[in-house]
């Protein structure tokens, strides 16, 4: 049966060169979020690493977001990279995230390296989480 529970999910896809201009974009992006009061389920592609200063705005409690691989536990470093130029190898950084607001549990983080004869569909590798509401 449906929950009635309506959710707003968004993906973004911040800019790959200016730093400013991603802090920029990231403090629109914080402000949308706290004018919601469903909850939030923002992704995408933030030309950022985890910790920057966008990571940090974007998972502050003022935001009201968690990074659903740290949420985890998961540990930064080659296996958590999501870049890799269709090359297959990974590479920079896990510039790929999943954040949530805390209406939800994340149970599971994945990113999907699966490829077609060593063909890749993106530069960037999927990354996916299962999420229970709270």
């Amino acid at each position: 049966a449906a929950s009635g529970r309506g959710i707003w999910a968004v993906v973004t896809h911040l800019d790959h060169i200016g730093v400013k201009a991603r802090y920029e974009q990231a403090l629109i992006i914080r402000s949308w979020v706290r004018a919601r009061r469903s909850p939030v389920i923002l992704m995408g592609d933030f030309n950022d690493r985890p910790g920057s200063a966008v990571h940090r705005l974007l998972s502050s409690k003022e935001t009201g977001l968690q990074d659903s691989w740290q949420t985890l536990g998961l540990t930064e470093g080659r296996k958590g990279m999501t870049h890799h130029g269709f090359s297959g190898i990974p590479q920079k950084t896990r510039m790929d995230w999943i954040m949530v607001s805390g209406h939800f549990r994340v149970t599971r983080a994945v990113i999907v390296r699966d490829n077609l004869q060593g063909r890749y569909p993106s530069d960037h590798f999927p990354y996916y989480t299962d999420l229970e509401w709270s």
